[in-house]
C-alpha cells in the first residue's frame, strides 16, 4: 500500500512539472530580433515563436 501511494505522488508531482514548463513555455513573449527585406521577400528572426496559431504574429 505504501509502494502505491509513492507511485501515484511521484506521477502526479511528475505531471504537476510538466504542466508547469509546457504553461511557461507557451507564455513566454515573442521577441522580434531583426528583420531582413530583400526586394519583395522580407525575413523576420523571431525568438521564443509560439507552439500555437493564438500566439503568432499577423
Amino acid at each position: 500500500m505504501r509502494i502505491k501511494n509513492k507511485i501515484i505522488c511521484v506521477l502526479l508531482l511528475s505531471g504537476c512539472a510538466l504542466l508547469g514548463y509546457l504553461s511557461w513555455l507557451s507564455l513566454r513573449p515573442v521577441e522580434i530580433v531583426a528583420v531582413h527585406e530583400d526586394q519583395n521577400f522580407s525575413s523576420v528572426l523571431v525568438r521564443n515563436f509560439p507552439f500555437t496559431d493564438k500566439g503568432k504574429l499577423n
